[in-house]
Parts: structure tokens; sequence; C-alpha cells
């Protein structure tokens, strides 16, 4: 198995356990699997990104990495960054609650990142 297909192995676990997570109520651990799963569908893509792979000097930061993969790489990249801030605050628990609307449309979006990333919008290694 390649370590992308390794990621996104992971990033279905953590989507259905976020799934489980905001049926219970309980958003908070569901934002920070949602936020885990878009992380790890980034490392997959990362990970089979030729541009990626050539760079000596890379940004630390996932969603860095994903934007240098190209437009779509980008868009992806400014869509979770959005998330981050708060996705901090709730797990450091400075905020308690991030509110279901949040929840559910950050794992919309990491649902859609996934289905898009296993379609093959992003090339994947073998």
């Amino acid at each position: 198995m390649s370590k992308a297909d390794q990621f996104l192995s992971a990033a279905e676990e953590l989507i259905g356990l976020a799934h489980d997570d905001f049926e219970a109520g309980r958003h908070d651990v569901a934002m920070e699997n949602a936020y885990r799963a878009a992380l790890r569908i980034a490392g997959a893509r990362n990970a089979a990104s030729p541009i990626v792979r050539k760079r000596k000097r890379l940004p630390t930061s996932a969603w860095d990495k994903l934007a240098l993969t190209g437009d779509d790489g980008a868009h992806w990249a400014a869509v979770f960054k959005r998330y981050s801030t708060q996705r901090g605050r709730v797990a450091s628990g400075i905020e308690m609650d991030p509110g279901a609307a949040v929840v559910h449309r950050l794992l919309s979006d990491a649902e859609e990142f996934y289905l898009s990333t296993r379609a093959g919008e992003a090339p994947m290694a073998a």
C-alpha cells in the first residue's frame, strides 16, 4: 500500500468517527476528527506530488505544502486554513463548542476533499 493510500485509509476512518461524534452531539471531537481527516488527505496529495518531492526546502505546514501542488491544492489549502484557528481554540479548551453549523461545514468539506482525491483530481502514486 502506498503512503498516499495509507493516508487516505486513515482519513476515511476519521471521517466515519467525525460523523459518529457529530450525531452524538460531540461537536468538539467531531471537529477534531474532521480536521485530522483533512490533514491526512492533504498528506496523501503531498506524498503523491512530484512538486513536493522535488523541493528541497518545504514549508512545515501541510496546508502550505498542499498549496504548492497546483491550483486545486491551493484551493483546498485555503478552505482548510479557514478552520485552523478555531480548531486550535477548541482543541486547547479555549472554545468549548464550535457549533453544529461550523462542524457540519468542515465535515462536508473534508468529505468533498476526500472524494475529489479518490476520484483522481490529484495525481496519485500507484
